[in-house]
């Protein structure tokens, strides 16, 4: 059997070498690119000839009006014909020029009247009459590029009349084109230049006469995206309404558009199951270009065109495949280690093909079945996911362990898809050329794997069933020239044969270099979990510090560094302080720190499995709360490519970096030990928030005469609530500044055209509310709100409306934490524009005090009225001060104040007070009260005391 493969490979070389020699040496008297190349004369089998009509079904579902390409350069002449032309009905030819421009559009010159002048071919421009030659539609070209050429038939009904590829032929009215010949005259107008018609896909019938006894045996060249040219014989196959087109991946995958490298038991495929070649090449798909003849050695490597997206590329010099910067990472960018949700391959090349990759552990024994991927590359850096699992599709185990990671790419890959192909007796012949001397084949080598197709007893099926290079199979190929991909011998009729309504696929490629690299994998699975969560009260109050322990502990098995730990507070609740106690077997790898954007405390944790530790966290309510209870929230999150069997989304895409999105898409019903909760009651009445003034800060200039920012400094002690600024007029923008530091990252920007803050709800200044320097506040109503809690946390809040009630406010872009120092710090309100500076405000210190209770008046009728008054002012009211309830004593002045008697401590003291008695103590500066040495209220405060506000029961 070898010898005789060899004896038909080297008859096939001979012959086809004496074919190159009278091909370059007929050069330019060489003519007609169409028909006549598939049927020359005393031609063998069935004439497959055009179906030109746009409608699609399961045997033409890429249809079109017979369109085909043609390369030309300015000064040439092309020659167009059909055997439908002037026959009536809807026949014609179009002519697209490169740029898209329609520049012949005719339907009565151009006819190739019978077979006798196909063979003789088109008259050259201006030709006398000469024999049975026939005259074309002639263009001069102008434009050097790709045209298009459309070839329209007389009717639209599918044709189905059987013709002898030798024969002569009636063209009825239907969808078919008998003969078709597009031909480039050489600027001398003295021969013709070849290779230079392509097409991206045929639309083809035979008829439907005698199927099983007769056949196409058309031989086409197939030129692929990397240079090298194919031989394709069909050899008999017989499809009757059949499609031949040529691309680099066969039949898809859908969700990721790699070739799934088997023929499918159907004709109806969903979007996405195989390239349109009526479209555009992507970076994966490639729609090699279908020849009559060998391309022309001078075609450019690319060029524009009336083609999809404007150019395509042509003739391209053979690159051998290569692979570089061979590497594994897992799905979320580590190097060398993955989760269960796998990882990528990752390597770069030198061009666009398919490639084989094999993942094997180097343990001995081995650890896991080796895994083997298949797909397509682009050109440059490419990333292929793997997904865990090993070839007997087992999860790869945890732990630490060599690998092996070879990548080989396929060059020169072409897949034929047959759609509902009924017949393929004799098996098509594939032959790749040398592209370096292309007298001679170097392979003729073919796989298919047809396991998806269901077995038929009208006919033979193809034997192997299974001929793929791809497991299990892992075949090295079968010669075409010996089993062409055979089926449907001895069958009959129309259907139930092996290929009808079937699409099966042939495919072949030349392996490139095997490029390998020795590494070591890490699969990391770590439990993590917070394990406790507690605090040293359960009531909690304005002011008041309290502590809250937190667990955390790596129930592995595998060790887990960079784990992020969060303890999440509400509004209005501070650190302190802390301590962390890593029980000898953890540590920080990023120490503790208050993040304002998520308003919580944060550490990267470096967790052995089997290892717990204890953040102590100090912590105070620092503004009140409008709650009864508050919840702190701790949690503890897998690091990248780690796998937390309870808290892991199987989005390969997302990578963790939410605790509550992990858990709630783990799988397992939105539960998991990596959050815990910790609910506190709130004392609403023990302290309240005190404003203290700092200073004011105002300016108002139409321009800045020093052209540098207006600003105003205050020096500022650290306070544990903060600071708050109150605007009631502003202009334009805004700038806070702590220590030189700017607390947002680019000016506060009010102005329509730059505006980068809103209101919560989405209200914009000058659009659903007022410009900002349309609004003025007061002091208890301002305009503009900051706080700047001592943690950095910033609030902001706005008005919509002058003296308006404040919403919160949003500022879209960075915010940066105040760097505060103990003692003095530097707190700066600026504008930075150079006009119509406008600004009026007020700076707060926030302090907790003791709230105060305010009980209402008693109610009810008055006992009496008061009898006596002093006023030193125009009396208006004739009942004065009988009017005034309850009293003994009225004074009443505009312009006198009430004075006290004036005394020292010393003098104070040789008084024989009475309980209610009141003076001015000047020692101390205060109103002082005699409450005598049994007081019912606040007992402890007998004798003289300094009247404080208090809440007297």
């Amino acid at each position: 059997m070898e010898i005789h493969k060899t004896f038909l490979v080297q008859l096939k070389q001979i012959s086809f070498s004496f074919f190159l020699i009278m091909f370059f040496a007929g050069g330019n008297f060489l003519w007609a690119e169409g028909s006549r190349d598939l049927y020359p004369s005393g031609k063998e089998g069935r004439r497959a000839y055009l179906r030109s009509h746009t409608s699609t079904n399961a045997n033409w579902p890429f249809a079109n009006h017979g369109v085909h390409f043609v390369y030309a350069k300015p000064g040439e002449i092309l020659s167009l014909a059909t055997s439908a032309q002037n026959t009536g009905g809807n026949s014609r030819i179009r002519l697209y020029d490169p740029e898209g421009n329609l520049v012949v559009n005719n339907n009565t010159l151009g006819r190739i009247p019978n077979r006798t002048a196909e063979l003789a071919g088109p008259l050259l421009y201006g030709e006398a009459a000469n024999g049975n030659k026939y005259q074309g539609i002639y263009y001069s070209v102008v434009l050097e590029g790709i045209y298009r050429v459309e070839m329209v038939a007389r009717g639209t009904s599918d044709p189905s009349a059987s013709y002898n590829a030798d024969a002569n032929w009636t063209e009825a009215n239907d969808a078919g084109i008998r003969a078709w010949d597009i031909s480039v005259i050489n600027t001398a107008n003295t021969g013709f230049e070849t290779g230079r018609v392509y097409t991206n896909v045929l639309n083809l019938t035979t008829g439907t006469n005698s199927p099983n006894s007769t056949g196409f045996y058309g031989i086409f060249y197939v030129l692929t995206k990397d240079g090298y040219t194919y031989r394709v014989n069909n050899n008999g196959n017989n499809g009757m309404y059949f499609t031949f087109m040529v691309n680099n991946n066969g039949f898809l995958d859908t969700s990721t558009g790699n070739p799934i490298y088997k023929s499918l038991n159907t004709t109806t495929l969903p979007n996405g199951s195989v390239h349109n070649p009526n479209y555009a090449d992507t970076s994966k798909q490639i729609t090699h270009k279908i020849f009559y003849t060998l391309p022309n050695p001078n075609l450019p490597s690319a060029s524009i065109g009336a083609v999809p997206e404007g150019s395509t590329w042509l003739k391209n010099t053979v690159t051998e495949a290569s692979v570089m910067n061979l590497s594994i990472k897992g799905v979320d960018g580590t190097e060398g280690q993955m989760g269960t949700k796998g990882g990528y391959i990752r390597f770069s090349t030198n061009t666009q093909g398919n490639y084989k990759i094999t993942i094997a552990s180097s343990n001995s024994p081995s650890l896991f079945e080796p895994r083997i991927l298949s797909g397509v590359v682009t050109l440059g850096e490419n990333e292929i996911f793997w997904d865990g699992f090993d070839g007997n599709g087992q999860q790869i185990p945890e732990g630490n362990f060599p690998i092996l990671v070879s990548v080989q790419l396929s060059g020169a890959e072409v897949h034929f898809p047959f759609f509902d192909m009924e017949y393929n007796r004799f098996g098509t012949i594939v032959e790749l050329l040398n592209h370096q001397n292309l007298t001679e084949v170097i392979s003729d080598i073919i796989y298919w794997d047809d396991r998806n197709i269901s077995s038929t007893s009208n006919g033979s099926s193809p034997s192997p069933i299974n001929n793929s290079h791809l497991p299990p199979a892992n075949s090295v190929g079968i010669s075409s020239n010996l089993n062409g991909h055979i089926w449907g011998v001895n069958g009959s009729g129309t259907s139930g044969l092996f290929g009808d309504n079937r699409s099966i696929d042939t495919w072949t490629f030349i392996m490139g270099e095997n490029t390998e690299v020795q590494s070591t994998l890490e699969v990391k699975i770590a439990d993590l979990m917070i394990s406790s969560l507690t605090a040293n009260t359960s009531e909690i109050g304005l002011g008041e510090p309290f502590t809250v322990e937190v667990k955390v502990m790596n129930q592995g098995p595998s060790d887990a560094d960079g784990s992020l730990f969060q303890l999440f507070l509400p509004i209005g609740i501070e650190g302190i302080g802390f301590q962390f106690d890593g029980n000898s077997c953890g540590m920080e790898s990023s120490g503790l720190v208050y993040n304002p954007m998520t308003n919580a405390y944060e550490a990267y944790l470096n967790l052995p499995s089997g290892c717990e530790i204890i953040y102590t966290i100090h912590l105070i309510v620092y503004q009140p709360l409008e709650i009864n209870s508050l919840e702190i929230t701790s949690t503890i999150l897998r690091p990248k490519d780690f796998t937390d069997p309870d808290a892991t989304n199987p989005d390969i895409h997302i990578p963790p970096t939410n605790p509550f999105f992990e858990c709630e898409n783990n799988g397992l019903g939105g539960i998991c030990n990596n959050i815990r909760e910790l609910n506190l009651l709130y004392n609403q009445q023990t302290y309240c928030v005190e404003n203290t003034k700092v200073g004011d800060f105002k300016w108002e200039l139409d321009s800045n005469p020093e052209d540098m920012p207006m600003k105003e400094e205050f020096l500022i002690e650290r306070n544990i609530l903060g600071y708050k600024l109150d605007i009631y007029k502003l202009n334009h923008s805004l700038q806070v500044l702590i220590n030189d530091l700017a607390i947002f990252s680019t000016d506060i920007q009010f102005d329509v055209q730059n505006q980068n803050i809103q209101f919560q709800d989405g209200d914009r200044y000058g659009f659903e509310v007022p410009a900002i320097g349309e609004l003025i506040g007061s002091e208890n109503k301002p305009i503009l709100q900051i706080i700047i809690s001592n943690n950095g946390m910033l609030t902001l809040n706005g008005a919509k409306i002058s003296e308006g009630e404040l919403y919160p406010l949003v500022f879209t872009n960075q915010i940066n934490v105040p760097n505060w120092v103990d003692g003095l710090n530097s707190l700066v309100i600026q504008q930075n524009q150079m006009s119509n500076l406008l600004i009026d405000g007020t700076i707060n210190k926030l302090s907790t005090i003791i709230c105060p209770c305010v009980k209402p008046g008693k109610q009810g009728t008055p006992t009496h009225f008061t009898d006596i008054g002093i006023l030193t002012k125009r009396q208006s009211d004739t009942l004065w001060p009988k009017n005034v309830p309850n009293g003994y004593l009225v004074m009443d002045s505009s312009h006198k104040g009430f004075v006290l008697n004036h005394l020292t401590t010393e003098q104070r003291d040789l008084l024989n007070p009475i309980e209610g008695m009141l003076i001015y103590n000047t020692d101390l500066g205060c109103v002082q009260l005699y409450r005598g040495n049994t007081p019912t209220v606040n007992t402890t405060r007998i004798g003289w005391n300094c009247i404080e506000r208090s809440c007297n029961e």
